[in-house]
């Protein structure tokens, strides 16, 4: 699914892959204000918070990008916590993680969408992601 590795996202101002969206997981809706703020004083507040829900988890990354569900978020303690930024720019990516401890929330895994992972169901992509990241905190460790 992915070869485990990193790449350096430029800060330019060219969008990356997928809708212009955050999908969150593991937190509730009660994150979203943060995140908002922040979006804005970044100046990336067309982006959209996407909560993941449960008929998310079976879809495409894309499609759960751009889902506009009724449902509500699902449990923050039943997900990993992970946010996949899509289509913002690169200087958007690196303002929103540099400004993120500002919102005092537990600091997610973050990846972003890439033109590969947007066809991967959700769910696998979030196992995948927690996998990575267990992997890279266990060499950490040694």
């Amino acid at each position: 699914m992915s070869d485990g590795t990193f790449h350096a996202i430029d800060r330019g101002r060219e969008q990356t892959f997928g809708p212009r969206a955050i999908l969150i997981c593991g937190y509730d809706a009660g994150a979203a204000p943060a995140l908002s703020d922040l979006l804005q004083r970044i100046g990336a507040d067309g982006c959209a918070l996407r909560f993941a829900c449960v008929s998310v988890l079976t879809m495409p990354l894309e499609k759960a990008l751009s889902a506009q569900s009724e449902e509500p978020p699902i449990e923050a303690d039943k997900l990993p916590r992970v946010m996949v930024l899509s289509g913002m720019t690169g200087g958007e990516i690196h303002d929103f993680l540099d400004g993120f401890s500002d919102t005092i929330l537990p600091r997610p895994i973050f990846a972003s969408a890439t033109h590969n992972n947007l066809a991967f169901e959700t769910r696998g992509l979030l196992a995948e992601l927690l996998r990575e990241h267990r992997a890279m905190m266990q060499s950490r460790q040694k």
